[in-house]
C-alpha cells in the first residue's frame, strides 16, 4: 500500500467548490503553493472523496470496495451516496483494479505500507460473513496485516482515521484520552498487543462522535507537506506546536530512507 506521505497528486471532489467554496479556494491555493499537482473528481455526490475512492496498492494497482455505508442508507442521506465506480471510470486511469467484496469506507482504512488498521465497523457492515472470513478477504485484497480496533462511543461512522494515525511503520498517534479513559485503555491495549507504539496527540473532540472538530490527527500528509486542520479554538495553538515536533521529525526520517512514489490522494 502507498501511504499518503508517499503520494504526489491530490484529487478533490467536484462537490467541494459548491458546498464549501471558501475552504475550496484556500485549500486548492495551498496545494498549488506547495507545488503539488491536483485534479477534480466528477459526478461525486459528497465532498469526502477519501471515503468512496479506491485505495492505492502500487503505482498502477488499486483496491476498490463496496461503498454503501449504513449511515447513508436512509432516505434522508441517500442523495449523498456517491457512485464510486462511475467517478473512478471518469478518470480513465490506466491501472489494474482489485475488487474487494466487502462493504468498506475509506475513512476506516488507516495504513502504513503492510499494516492496515480498521474499526470493528467492518464486521457489522458485512454481517453475512464471519469475522475470520472478513479478515481473510481483507488480507488477500490489501496484502497487509489487519488490526481491528473498537469504535469510540457514539461513533456511527466507524472511521479509524479520527482515532489513530501512523507516524512510521511501528508508531501511531492517538488522541489523548480526555473523558474517554476506558476507551483509551482498550485502544492502546490493542495497539500494544500488535507491537505498535503510540504517542498521545492533543484532542478537543466532541463526545457524540458526530463531529470531527478537534481531531487534529486526521491531517493530510502529501510528500513533505502537512495540511493540518484547525478549528478556531484555544486548543489549536497547542496542537500545532505539538504535532510540528513529531511530524517534522517523521518527515526528516523518511526523507533519508525513502524516495517519493507516484501516488494519488483523494
Amino acid at each position: 500500500m502507498i501511504p499518503d506521505h508517499s503520494k504526489n497528486f491530490i484529487y478533490v471532489a467536484d462537490t467541494l467548490p459548491s458546498k464549501m467554496p471558501l475552504f475550496y479556494k484556500h485549500f486548492t491555493t495551498a496545494i498549488t503553493s506547495a507545488g503539488i499537482e491536483q485534479g477534480i473528481l466528477t459526478d461525486t455526490s459528497d465532498i469526502w472523496a477519501v471515503d468512496y475512492m479506491p485505495m492505492q496498492l502500487t503505482e498502477n494497482r488499486f483496491v476498490k470496495y463496496i461503498f454503501k455505508p449504513d449511515y447513508l442508507s436512509s432516505r434522508r442521506y441517500l442523495h449523498l451516496l456517491t457512485d464510486a465506480e462511475k467517478v473512478w471510470s471518469n478518470l480513465h486511469l490506466n491501472a489494474d483494479m482489485v475488487s474487494c467484496d466487502l462493504v468498506l469506507d475509506g475513512g476506516n482504512l488507516v495504513y502504513e505500507k503492510d499494516t492496515l488498521i480498521v474499526t470493528d465497523k467492518i464486521f457489522s457492515e458485512n454481517s453475512e460473513k464471519t469475522k475470520s472470513q472478513i479478515i481473510q478477504i481483507m488480507e488477500n485484497c490489501f496484502q497487509a496485516r489487519i488490526i481491528v480496533i473498537d469504535r469510540s462511543e457514539g461513533d456511527i461512522f466507524g472511521h479509524a482515521d479520527g482515532l489513530v494515525r501512523f507516524i512510521n511503520g511501528d508508531t501511531v498517534l492517538v488522541n489523548e484520552p480526555g473523558l474517554e479513559v476506558e476507551y483509551f485503555k482498550r485502544l492502546t491495549g490493542i495497539l500494544k498487543r500488535n507491537n505498535l507504539n503510540f504517542i498521545c496527540a492533543p484532542c478537543n473532540c466532541a463526545k457524540t462522535g458526530l463531529n470531527a472538530e478537534g481531531l487534529y490527527i486526521n491531517y493530510l500528509h502529501i510528500g513533505d507537506v502537512i495540511f493540518l486542520p484547525v478549528f478556531d479554538t484555544l486548543q489549536d495553538e497547542r496542537a500545532v506546536k505539538f504535532l510540528r515536533v513529531f511530524l517534522v521529525a517523521a518527515i526528516s526520517y523518511r526523507s533519508i530512507q525513502n524516495k517519493l512514489q507516484k501516488g494519488v490522494g483523494f
